[in-house]
């Protein structure tokens, strides 16, 4: 079994990132595209991985 990387982390400090760089709107829209993608990831993982 592979060990997953610190995605909490990474995403943290991409959010943290993306906050100073960008206005808040921009750093919303950013933010729910990030949690979604990891979401989406992780459950696509779970279901079809063996």
């Amino acid at each position: 079994m592979k060990e997953k990387p610190p995605i909490k982390d990474d995403y943290r400090r991409s959010l943290l990132y993306v906050a100073s760089q960008t206005n808040s709107r921009e750093a919303m829209i950013v933010a729910l595209v990030i949690i979604g993608g990891i979401i989406f990831s992780c459950l696509h993982s779970c279901l079809f991985s063996p």
